[in-house]
């Protein structure tokens, strides 16, 4: 289970990463919200749809048309002879939510409105309190939103991947 905290201001949202068996160890893993980055844009592909990159996607789809357009033909083969991967890989985007401030995304041609918010694995950080006695006990903020299944399975197989481990989850499956 992951929980979402929020002081209601802008630019303070978090995730906490904490799979809910382990909050109970009085640690929690918890990343901040980021804006998406202008980056994300330069590839149609992903610009369409930026939770895109919680997915493992096929190579063509993964650069911006004229990058792959310009790459030469024996690279062009060796990235299509890969199984599908996922591109930026440290990031997981959080759909859009009523409850999410909107920002502006500044870009050459044009600025876009969003309301999807991004977290960056390499940003999060452990915190042990004492505080932390169960999922319903948490210090802070109350719970603002819960991922769904779905997305939480995303989450875990991307994070698992990121950080080169299979989620245990899938390891207990794996074993039996």
């Amino acid at each position: 289970m992951f929980y979402l905290d929020s002081s209601q201001t802008e630019n303070t949202l978090s995730v906490v990463l904490s799979p809910c068996c382990s909050i109970s160890d009085k640690v929690l893993s918890i990343t901040p919200f980021l804006p998406l980055s202008a980056a994300l844009f330069k590839n149609p592909y992903l610009a369409d749809d930026p939770k895109r990159i919680n997915t493992k996607i096929p190579a063509i789809k993964s650069l911006p048309p004229e990058v792959w357009e310009n790459m030469d033909a024996s690279e062009k083969a060796e990235r299509l002879s890969k199984e599908d991967g996922y591109v930026f890989v440290d990031f997981f985007v959080y759909h859009a939510y009523h409850l999410f401030p909107e920002y502006t995304i500044n870009r050459k041609d044009g600025n876009i409105k969003s309301k999807f918010y991004i977290i960056d694995f390499r940003k999060s950080v452990r915190i042990q309190c004492d505080k932390i006695l169960t999922p319903k006990y948490l210090p802070g903020s109350a719970k603002v939103l819960q991922l769904t299944i779905e997305t939480r399975d995303l989450l875990r197989k991307k994070i698992g991947s990121f950080y080169q481990r299979i989620p245990q989850d899938d390891a207990d499956i794996l074993i039996t």
